[in-house]
């Protein structure tokens, strides 16, 4: 087989190879090997294919008392690559002292070392203390671990240490409610193949991060994959240069952007990833000077001509998937900045391919003034796997019921039509708060909201009205959701905001 060597690959990503020291298995003595590259040899072919993208390592100093040997080198400690459809073609790379005839590898699950990959020739024709290739076709599980010999001499065999896997990668990006998925709650613990990658480092999630938690939980109970969650959020961060709160803001290409620290980090774990998460919008409706037309342009944008052209697409789709959560409620905030960044987020959900509105968030509860409670992070992480679920072919649906249609039955009586998704009813049957009625922009006094059936809300109100009503619910940036509407699915998913269109609108 061909060694796949790309000098500019190597020397980018040589900072992040995970090396060991050289152990002669029959002496048990160990050698530390020289770190300084080879020559390229004539004929290497790029790395972009590989799922790793790892350099290649460095040639061993042989001295002439020492045995042979051969050393792979390891991924990080809990490495997920992301597959293409149900596998991934993985570099597997290292040193040797000794004349290997050819080297050859295969793929052992790390627990019991049952083989998963026979062994398969990778390097025809080593040299220089290097060895190189690939193993195309790893299929999608772990956890994993690398095993490689002399084709010529089976006793000369290394087996890796660190376990890895092919998986999904799933960045999360934004500001602070994206954050607190992983900060916010212990209420739930990580499955083992859950991994989140920050700071150009593998982490376990331990019990910490209830969104992010639920989030990966669910994918892994139903996918039976491990999952990668790529957390490059900034608390604090805008969308666009007006809402920069000396956090940084998504649309800076300048050379440290958090955007650039953010593609750095997806680059270092592999280039590809299969869904991009989106939870934001806060620091721009603060600044309350950017209009829903702004937002919607901004954000239609930096997912067209920053993400996915920037970023490899490991889905499948003709484009990569881009979920957004919606922004939460904000108490203290302004009725229409907020509702102008939400207005934006469907508008860009539902106009830009492969753009899905992940989750609805305004009937979960905060803490505070700008955050949720551990709970609604735990429901909101359930709420976004249902989408990736959906998207993927494991679900029927991902949101909850919608408004189709409203009605003035007569002057102080008012339907409003739902339609379901994923239930075939909802609750409360009464006390149910978040609509407003408005008549000739003066808000008309709610006496009674109640569940007439299954697919019909009565709104009834205090006193008679002559003209046309204008319905709305949830509306700005503060709603009532004492007793929001939800459907009676597994999820409980809440009704969609609404607000009527007027007349000449």
């Amino acid at each position: 087989m061909k060694k796949c060597i790309d000098e500019k690959a190597v020397q980018r990503i040589r900072r992040q190879i995970v090396r060991k020291p050289i152990l002669d298995r029959r002496n048990t003595s160990e050698t530390l090997v020289s770190h300084d590259l080879p020559p390229l040899p004539a004929g290497a072919r790029p790395m972009r294919d590989s799922a790793s993208h790892e350099p290649a390592p460095t040639a061993p100093k042989k001295s002439p008392e020492e045995m042979p040997s051969i050393n792979v080198t390891e991924y990080e400690e809990g490495r997920i690559l992301q597959r293409r459809g149900t596998s991934a073609d993985v570099l597997v790379s290292g040193t040797y002292i000794g004349v290997p005839v050819a080297v050859e590898a295969r793929v052992v699950k790390n627990d019991t070392s049952e083989q998963v990959v026979p062994w398969i020739v990778v390097d025809t024709s080593p040299e220089n203390g290097i060895f190189m290739g690939m193993l195309d076709g790893v299929p999608q599980g772990g956890w994993y671990d690398f095993q490689v010999r002399f084709v010529n001499d089976h006793n000369v065999i290394d087996h890796g240490l660190h376990k890895w896997g092919v998986g999904i990668l799933i960045a999360c990006i934004g500001q602070s409610n994206m954050k607190e998925w992983f900060h916010t709650g212990t209420d739930l613990e990580a499955h083992p193949l859950l991994f989140r990658y920050a700071n150009k480092k593998w982490l376990g999630l331990g019990k910490k991060g209830n969104g992010a938690i639920a989030f990966g939980n669910r994918l892994i109970n139903r996918l039976g994959l491990p999952v990668g969650l790529i957390d490059y959020s900034v608390n604090g961060s805008g969308l666009r240069k007006e809402a920069d709160w000396r956090m940084g803001y998504w649309e800076d290409l300048a050379e440290n952007s958090i955007y650039n620290r953010f593609l750095a980090g997806v680059s270092a774990a592999g280039g590809f990833l299969e869904f991009v998460i989106w939870m934001q919008g806060e620091a721009d409706a603060a600044r309350g000077t950017v209009s829903e037309v702004e937002y919607s342009t901004s954000l239609e944008r930096f997912v067209t001509k920053q993400v996915r052209a920037d970023i490899g697409n490991g889905s499948g789709r003709k484009n990569l998937p881009f979920l957004i959560v919606m922004m939460i409620k904000r108490p203290g905030g302004e009725d229409g900045p907020n509702q102008a960044i939400r207005n934006a987020q469907k508008d860009v959900a539902q106009n830009v391919a492969d753009c899905y509105l992940a989750a609805t968030t305004l009937d979960l509860k905060n803490q505070g003034t700008q955050h949720l409670t551990h709970r609604a992070y735990t429901n909101l992480g359930f709420r976004v796997a249902q989408t990736v679920l959906f998207i993927l072919g494991k679900e029927e649906y991902y949101r909850g019921p919608s408004v189709v249609g409203v009605t003035q039955i007569d002057t102080k009586n008012i339907d409003v039509a739902i339609r379901h998704r994923g239930g075939t009813d909802f609750t409360p049957a009464s006390g149910i708060s978040g609509w407003e009625v408005v008549t000739e922009d003066l808000p008309a006094f709610v006496s009674e909201v109640i569940r007439h059936d299954a697919q019909t809300i009565r709104i009834t109100l205090k006193d008679p009205i002559t003209g046309p009503a204008h319905v709305r619910y949830l509306h700005g940036a503060m709603p009532d959701t004492a007793n929001p509407v939800r459907d009676n699915s597994p999820l409980s998913l809440p009704l969609e905001e609404y607000e009527q269109k007027q007349p000449g609108n």
